[in-house]
């Protein structure tokens, strides 16, 4: 849905504002300039934020980064048998880390879009295989369907918590709310690449392009892949997939996977896809806090980069290590939520901002 892309949108909009058109740094904290300008505080304020948000982002960064290489294990023991543990886990986050370390130093320009670049294709090209492969009916139906609930249940479902329901109310503890909390974790770090990457674009072009084409792009994946799961586990074809779901959902996707053809060249595709969608947000990442640890310069030093991929792929090792998927759950939960206290700040200042400065020159 929009909700995860609203969140990066409106942090990405006002520090593009901020940063390119009134020249402030590229901070979470130029966000509050509007209600923070004068006041005998602001340092203290702007400096307690920015390092927040640096806990923020790595938090966030270190529990996408540690599922991911969760992930990739589990692929590499559906595909060769070797073992599902954290050993095998800390060689993936081990190779990971010194590709993504070389691509980030690399620069935005040339590492990053070309990873992006190669991600990109193959995904289309594996979910428009995964789509034929079908049942095709059987998704396009789930597609109308599924959007025609959203767009019915918008706000219910937005807001959903079952509080009553004791069943229920676990499933949105460890789901709903923890994407809530991811999306906030993730805000600052794709506000901030985000705006890094839209300069020259008018405010109705970054919109549209923010909360416009990802969110379709993903209605479409989560309709197949979730369509043809849910065929597989209702359809009775798949009796351990339903369990893997509930116990795992690292392995969900290869377990799923053995019910196509041509299995193994799936498990393989769908790892060097997590391997390379990962290593574009780790490197990104990577970035993103050099450039939160440099007062928001544009170019920050690749020694400053490589100390803080060090810094996250060992931050994944170590919650994974102490929790495995639910620490690193938890760990997102616990530091993203002020963040929304923050947006509802920012959004003030950046009404306040348009209002009285913007607002007079179309007069």
């Amino acid at each position: 849905g929009i909700h995860p892309w609203a969140v990066y949108a409106f942090t990405g909009l006002g520090l593009g504002y901020f940063s390119m058109k009134r020249g402030l740094p590229l901070l979470i904290s130029s966000l509050l300039e509007p209600i923070l300008r004068g006041k005998s505080y602001r340092k203290f304020v702007e400096t307690s934020v920015d390092m927040w948000i640096m806990v923020l982002t790595v938090t966030g960064l270190a529990s996408a980064f540690g599922m991911a290489c969760s992930q990739i294990t589990s692929g590499v023991h559906y595909a060769l048998g070797v073992p599902n543990n954290f050993t095998v886990y800390i060689i993936v986050n081990i190779f990971m880390s010194i590709i993504y370390i070389a691509t980030a130093v690399s620069g935005v320009d040339k590492g990053i879009k070309i990873v992006s670049d190669i991600n990109l294709t193959l995904a289309l090209f594996f979910l428009a295989a995964m789509f034929c492969l079908g049942p095709t009916t059987k998704i396009i139906q789930i597609m109308f369907s599924s959007l025609s609930s959203y767009l019915q249940n918008f706000i219910g479902d937005s807001l959903l918590m079952d509080p009553f329901d004791e069943k229920f109310s676990q499933w949105h503890q460890w789901w709903t709310v923890f994407y809530w909390a991811w999306w906030c974790s993730w805000g600052a770090f794709c506000g901030i690449f985000i705006a890094r990457i839209s300069k020259g674009r008018t405010i109705r072009e970054f919109v549209f392009g923010v909360m416009g084409i990802p969110p379709i792009i993903l209605f479409i994946w989560f309709s197949t892949f979730g369509g043809s799961g849910l065929e597989l586990i209702m359809g009775n074809v798949n009796h351990i997939l339903r369990q893997v779901v509930m116990s795992d959902p690292t392995s969900v996707t290869f377990e799923f996977l053995k019910f196509r053809p041509l299995t193994h060249l799936w498990y393989w595709i769908v790892i060097f896809l997590l391997f390379t969608f990962q290593i574009t947000s780790a490197n990104s990442g990577a970035w993103v806090m050099a450039t939160l640890s440099s007062n928001g310069t544009v170019n920050p030093t690749k020694r400053r980069i490589i100390i803080w991929s060090i810094v996250m792929s060992s931050t994944a090792a170590i919650i994974y290590k102490s929790g495995g998927i639910k620490g690193l759950q938890m760990a997102a939960l616990c530091v993203a939520f002020p963040y929304l206290i923050l947006t509802a700040f920012a959004i003030y200042a950046m009404m306040k901002e348009f209002v009285e400065v913007e607002a007079p020159k179309l007069k």
